[in-house]
């Protein structure tokens, strides 16, 4: 499971090189916890492509914020999601991410190449927004756990 999704991460990035042939960019913030460290996350997201290969959703960039546990950390990621199943009005999706992590603690700095997964839903609310949930899963260099809550501006990444 961990190749699975260390490799979904990988793909991502290597898709975020190259532009998109579909770009249909969405901007949008995030905010939450992270566990080990345990930090408050704070973060925006760029939606640019649904469907850049059928039944997927390619976000890059992800930058996060997180402070506290005596340590600030600023990341860079790109994720790439699969939509599942619909549950009513909720779209379920799953993925990987690739992230660089900067970690600064009292004159003490490093960096990590992390690799982690993802569990999301999310929704559309009126016509150019949607709203979201997601529990990320570190498995390499990565916070132990996570959870955000998502907000995306515009309809083009509509299901």
């Amino acid at each position: 499971m961990r190749v699975r999704f260390a490799f979904l991460g990988l793909i991502g990035t290597i898709l975020g090189l190259a532009p998109a042939p579909r770009a249909e960019a969405s901007v949008g913030f995030r905010a939450g916890f992270s566990l080990t460290p345990d930090q408050v996350v704070l973060g925006v997201h760029n939606n640019i492509a649904k469907d850049l290969i059928p039944g997927t959703r390619l976000v890059l960039p992800v930058v996060e914020l997180g402070l506290g546990d005596h340590l600030t950390r600023l990341s860079g990621a790109t994720d790439l999601l699969v939509m599942l199943p619909h549950l009513g009005n909720w779209q379920l999706y799953a993925g990987g991410e690739l992230a660089l992590h900067l970690f600064f603690a009292d004159g003490n700095n490093a960096n990590n190449l992390g690799v982690g997964g993802i569990l999301g839903i999310d929704r559309q609310v009126g016509n150019d927004a949607r709203v979201g949930f997601e529990f990320k899963l570190g498995f390499v260099d990565s916070p132990d756990a996570g959870l955000l809550l998502l907000y995306t501006f515009s309809g083009s990444t509509r299901h």
